[in-house]
């Protein structure tokens, strides 16, 4: 999917409102979030969490682990564009399902940064960081 002029968790409860999520999951674990939960969607169960560690893995570790206790079998992770492909790849080490992807939008000057931190971190998930 492309990139939303909506950050994550905008898009992210626009989306859970829109498709009918029976849940909308929500790292507060980095400060781009706002930490901070976003007004809860109706009929969707909210679930704020600050992820351990407090990484991309962290939170494919705590998604897994949701899905597990209660039953997924599909799940749509929302990151920020240049992350968008990680997120995914880490999310399937940790759950078994269906994984699909959407990204928010960043600020144009955020790129430059986001793209080098991208490729030292996917180099170091394919390389030192193998499992869930």
């Amino acid at each position: 999917m492309t990139a939303s002029p909506y950050t994550p968790v905008t898009l992210a409860t626009r989306l859970a409102r829109t498709l009918g999520a029976k849940y909308l999951l929500i790292s507060l674990g980095h400060d781009g979030y706002g930490g901070k939960c976003p007004r809860p969607v109706p009929d969707t169960r909210l679930i704020c969490f600050d992820p351990s560690p407090a990484t991309t893995q962290g939170e494919a570790e705590y998604a897994g682990r949701l899905a597990a206790k209660y039953g997924w079998s599909s799940i749509l992770v929302i990151s920020i564009a240049p992350q968008e492909w990680r997120a995914e790849h880490r999310l399937r080490r940790c759950f078994h399902g269906s994984v699909y992807g959407a990204a928010g939008g960043i600020p144009l000057n955020s790129w430059p940064y986001e793209i080098a931190y991208e490729w030292g971190a996917t180099f170091k998930m394919l390389i030192w960081q193998r499992s869930c």
